[in-house]
């Protein structure tokens, strides 16, 4: 992805998704027990200001983003301390200030879970948002991880519009890894919300732009100036200045990738003729200019956009772009054999990259500086209301002096009732765990006991009538070329073949001998050679050692989802994902297939019940979402920490 086109699609989808949780907040912002309605109005007005300035003016915006901070902590208004946030991490992001950027999100996380009710939308946007932070320091697999994490919360929900960037978000992660059908896919996805939901429409430009991308990857020049031609077209109805200026960069890139220098010119100073006014983006246009002229070596032209573009990088205070700058300007400069000025901009670049990096201690410092203060606000506040409790708890002793004999006795008993019902209750959940325990341990008895069976009774049998046919036809060579003999040995072959599959899903051997994730592997690319079913399986992180049952209890809950896939879905591509961050596994399984009306994934089948039991009885989390024509996704989380401590 070129740098241009990177920094509009992931700056500008920030800000879209900004926007919508900002309109969300607007219809459901709780006051705290301090503010009231002028004070939410207040900070809500001062971030939609900012968030309306932000490419024009980023110094004025981060001001009032940083009021409205202040003035949200003041009056207790945690939303307004989290969008705030959130707003700051933007503003540090579209400066290159990752590190800043990323600890905004993080604090703006912390206090979204303080609120009550909790706000959904807030933590999708937030982990979403974080995603493109390591997008921008190419850390594509973290990134990866937190849209997983987001699309997970908004699968189910009525955030149509968020789940649909985040499809588009996840398109652009996997075109960074090279993974283009998957990419494919997911942008297939956003493009069937972006079409359902009227809200939704706004990603279609930036989806097709995702498509031009992979296509100009795969060097389809045409189709990518497709994909381009209906960017501009489903633009006309949100007139998006952003839009616009990327759409014309991404062009100029595919004529240079045509080798057609002046039609990338020209598509480059289009940029510089368009009449809305969008400092960033025009800044752009003239270091792709710069550049385009710098490796036609036309110095001159070359040099006249890149000093101009300098100019307008100082008025922005765009320190990244002046890096960029900068460096053309030094080679420009050893070209023409000027090896002073050459001299000069070499000394001008390491100063700006040792002022990127001071500017990023500074944000750091600060952002330790307002923790730091809000401590020390929080702690006087703590320290007076303490004050104010120890004097009420002194007049509560003594009026309840009198009563407190009586009060006692009377809790005594009803804890002692509580905890005798609460006993009671745990013996009868010991007992039903382990009558599912003996249960499960009985199946799995049995099962290895057919499957020794079948390979040493049914598959000895059979493979010692194999060997007779092939004496048979040693000794008679012309039985061979009898029609019933080759037909008899070749269903003799497979039913060899399905006897030893059977036995070997009966018995997993390759579970103990090489762990949970070579085991599903191996089952997932054995089942789509056999059923003609495609399946991805994905393995994200490290699971370390599991304990024998529960790890047999997984593979057997994988086994059957898979084998619901084939005996329901009518799918022609399934994804089948493990994935282990910190103390949580999580399961994912998900096909294209016709899916499931919502009143039979309430009712449920024997199948998804008999599931849904297993995990329960595993502690886990079972989760399912399904339309009818557009597949189904099951996500499935458990605690290994309380795997731990349940089997200690």
């Amino acid at each position: 992805m070129t740098a241009c086109f990177r920094y509009f699609s992931i700056v500008f989808l920030l800000y879209m998704s900004l926007h919508l949780l900002g309109c969300q907040s607007a219809r459901s912002s709780n006051p705290g027990p301090l503010s009231g309605a002028k004070d939410t109005a207040l900070v809500l007005s001062m971030i939609r200001r900012a968030d309306s300035i932000c490419w024009y003016q980023p110094d004025t915006a981060m001001q009032l983003v940083r009021d409205a901070r202040q003035h949200s902590l003041r009056c207790g208004f945690k939303s307004g301390v989290v969008r705030s946030m959130q707003s700051m991490g933007t503003l540090f992001m579209a400066q290159g200030l990752y590190d800043s950027s990323l600890a905004c999100y993080d604090q703006a996380l912390q206090y979204a879970a303080k609120q009550e009710p909790k706000d959904t939308a807030t933590n999708i946007t937030l982990y979403s948002n974080s995603a493109a932070v390591y997008v921008s320091w190419g850390r594509y697999e973290e990134a990866l991880q937190l849209q997983y994490k987001a699309m997970h919360m908004a699968t189910g929900t009525r955030f149509s519009k968020l789940l649909c960037l985040i499809y588009n978000n996840i398109g652009s992660i996997l075109y960074e890894l090279g993974q283009t059908d998957k990419a494919f896919y997911y942008l297939d996805k956003a493009k069937d919300i972006a079409f359902r939901v009227k809200e939704a429409n706004f990603v279609l430009p930036y989806i097709y732009m995702n498509e031009a991308l992979l296509f100009l990857k795969e060097h389809k020049t045409d189709a990518s100036k497709e994909k381009c031609s209906l960017a501009i077209a489903t633009n006309k109805k949100f007139q998006s200045t952003e839009v616009a200026y990327a759409v014309a960069d991404l062009m100029g890139n595919i004529y240079k990738a045509e080798n057609k220098p002046e039609q990338a010119i020209a598509s480059y100073k289009s940029i510089l003729d368009m009449k809305e006014d969008y400092p960033s983006g025009k800044l752009q246009a003239l270091i792709s200019l710069g550049n385009m002229y710098l490796d036609l070596e036309q110095y001159p032209e070359a040099l006249a956009y890149l000093q101009e573009a300098m100019q307008k990088a100082k008025a922005l205070s765009g320190n990244r772009e002046l890096k960029r700058i900068y460096e053309g300007l030094v080679s420009v400069y050893r070209n023409q054999q000027q090896y002073a000025l050459a001299l000069d901009y070499e000394d001008k670049l390491i100063t700006i990259k040792d002022s990127l990096l001071d500017i990023e201690k500074v944000r750091s410092l600060s952002i330790l500086e307002v923790k730091y203060q809000t401590a020390e606000k929080n702690k006087v506040i703590a320290e007076s209301k303490l004050q104010i409790a120890d004097q009420r708890a002194r007049i509560v002793r003594k009026n309840m002096m009198i009563g407190g004999t009586l009060a006692g006795t009377a809790l005594i008993l009803a804890l002692s009732g509580f905890f005798y019902l609460y006993k009671q209750k745990l013996q009868r959940q010991k007992q039903e765990t382990a009558i599912w325990h003996a249960m499960v341990e009985g199946e799995e008895k049995e099962r290895s006991r057919i499957a020794h069976d079948l390979h040493d009774g049914i598959g000895g049998l059979l493979s010692t009538l194999k060997m007779y046919l092939g004496i048979l036809q040693k000794r008679v060579p012309e039985v061979a070329t009898i029609d019933v003999y080759r037909d008899a040995s070749r269903l003799l072959d497979d039913t060899v073949a399905e006897v030893r599959k059977t036995a070997h899903n009966l018995m997993p051997e390759l579970l103990l001998n090489h762990g949970l994730s070579e085991a599903v592997r191996i089952y997932c690319n054995a089942i789509q050679d056999d059923e003609g079913l495609k399946i991805d399986f994905q393995y994200y992180g490290f699971i370390g050692k599991l304990n024998s049952g529960f790890q047999l209890s997984l593979y057997r809950i994988i086994q059957e989802l898979v084998q619901n896939i084939l005996k329901h879905a009518a799918a022609s591509l399934a994804l089948v994902q493990l994935s282990q961050h910190n103390e949580f596994l999580d399961i994912t399984v998900e096909d294209n297939g016709i899916g499931m009306p919502e009143e039979k994934i309430k009712q449920g089948g024997i199948g998804l019940q008999s599931i849904k039991r297993r995990v329960q009885e595993l502690q886990g989390n079972f989760h399912i979402s399904s339309t009818p024509g557009s597949g189904t996704t099951i996500y499935i989380e458990f605690n290994l920490l309380r795997q731990k401590e349940q089997q200690a």
